[in-house]
């Protein structure tokens, strides 16, 4: 007779600011393995993420190549899920293994991150959610977007957010600007003072950053960047989210 083995789960942590989950298993095999999500502290924002695997013990050898796996998958979880769901997710930085109802960490700890109002989604959602989580997404699209969202200083997700959009453009700000108006034609525009050409709030604010203007100074043109950037966020996610697919 062939004894069982016992299941390792690896554990990722990580905050959910405002669309958090309700404790339940996800199903969306192939595409993902199956993962446990336990909501650890609401008022915290923590969320457990898990992935059982299977080894025939757990010496540094496999633990780490495990572990390694599980990594690049809940990665690839928390990509989708992050764009799917318009959120953040902030992982902890910390990897747990369970063995024999004892948990150890893999690596060693980094800072985590808190959080306030709270939504939490049931089982639901998955269900609900299902086609566009397992859509064939372009994953390194996905990673910057997220990344860029996930900047927690104003300026610098900012940044960030126009740099994607840049890309996007081909390095040219006509062509952002052009998919800016493309999706709000009603955006702001006032006249270059470099070459009087029209050009968006958002380049504005970015050229404001990058060079020396007489008609703006640097605190002004940072409050102007805090005031428009859950706008320009949405923005830029609208328009990434169909070349995304």
């Amino acid at each position: 007779m062939v004894t069982p083995i016992e299941p390792t789960k690896f554990v990722f942590p990580a905050v959910l600011a405002v669309d958090q989950f309700d404790t339940q298993d996800v199903l969306l095999s192939p595409n993902f393995p199956t993962i446990a999500i336990v909501l650890i502290d609401s008022a915290a924002g923590l969320h457990e993420f898990k992935i059982t695997k299977l080894l025939p013990h757990t010496h540094p050898s496999v633990l780490l190549s495990a572990a390694a796996e599980a990594k690049s998958q809940i990665e690839h979880f928390w990509t989708v899920l992050a764009f799917v769901r318009d959120t953040t997710i902030r992982p902890t930085g910390e990897v747990f293994y369970e063995f024999n109802n004892q948990r150890r960490e893999v690596y060693p700890r980094r800072s985590g991150s808190s959080a306030r109002l709270v939504g939490v989604a049931g089982s639901g959602w998955f269900d609900s959610n299902k086609v566009a989580l397992t859509a064939p997404y372009d994953l390194e699209r996905l990673k910057r977007l997220n990344f860029a969202c996930g900047v927690a200083e104003p300026i610098g997700r900012f940044v960030a957010l126009y740099a994607l959009l840049l890309s996007e453009a081909g390095d040219s700000q006509l062509e952002v600007d052009r998919l800016i108006l493309e999706f709000d034609p009603n955006t702001q525009q006032t006249p270059s003072p470099k070459n009087g050409k029209l050009e968006t709030l958002y380049t504005r604010l970015r050229n404001e950053l990058a060079h020396v203007r007489p008609t703006s100074n640097v605190f002004s043109t940072h409050d102007e960047i805090e005031l428009h950037l859950q706008r320009f966020q949405w923005l830029v996610k609208s328009v990434l989210r169909p070349r995304a697919l």
